[in-house]
Order: C-alpha cells, then sequence, then structure tokens
C-alpha cells in the first residue's frame, strides 16, 4: 500500500487587520438605531416566552394559569411601543439634520 502523511500547517492570517485607532464614538443615530434593535429583540424574547408556556401547558399548568403568560404580552407590547417611538425619533432627528429651512419642530434652532 501506498503511505499517505498527513502533516498540519499552522499559519498566521494573511489578511491584514487594521490597527486599533482608540475607541470610536457613535453618533445619536447609531445609538437610537442600537436602541430600536434592542426594544425589538426583548418584544420578540417576551412573545417567544409566552407562546412557549401557552405550547406547553400540560408541564407548566401554574405558570401558565397564572398571571405571567398575560404579563409577557404586555411587556411585548410595550417594547414594541418602545421601538415604535424610537423610530419615530430617530426620523424626527433624521429629518432636523437634512433640511436646508428651518424646521418647525425645533422652533428654528436647527437651521443647516
Amino acid at each position: 500500500m501506498k503511505e499517505v502523511k498527513k502533516e498540519l500547517a499552522i499559519t498566521t492570517s494573511l489578511i491584514p487587520t487594521p490597527a486599533r485607532r482608540g475607541p470610536k464614538r457613535l453618533s445619536p443615530k447609531h445609538l437610537l438605531e442600537l436602541a430600536t434593535r434592542l426594544f425589538i429583540f426583548k418584544a420578540e424574547r417576551w412573545k417567544r416566552r409566552a407562546i412557549f408556556y401557552e405550547r406547553h401547558r400540560d408541564y407548566f399548568p401554574r405558570v401558565s394559569s397564572s398571571r405571567f403568560v398575560d404579563r409577557c404580552r404586555e411587556l411585548e407590547t410595550a417594547y414594541r411601543a418602545l421601538a415604535q417611538i424610537d423610530v419615530l425619533l430617530r426620523l424626527t432627528i433624521s429629518s432636523c439634520q437634512s433640511v436646508r429651512w428651518r424646521c418647525e419642530n425645533c422652533e428654528g434652532k436647527c437651521v443647516v
């Protein structure tokens, strides 16, 4: 039979990585987008939790018959409302920054 040698070669990455230039501050638009994503994520998590306990009512009779599932639905609704407000706030900020005339919402303070 033919003898086969298996060798493992470990090398460093050939793709250069950029050097760190220090901490980068996020703009308010990015922070609001991050907050919106967080609110949507939390709403989805509360929704999944409520669905789980409703689906497995036989295994968790005490939890599913208590107010917990209703509270999960309430929290889902609240987080979705926060995400909606956050989106509206972001749209207001971006419209104020991109308009070439005086904005009525900001009482003329955001002249670009």
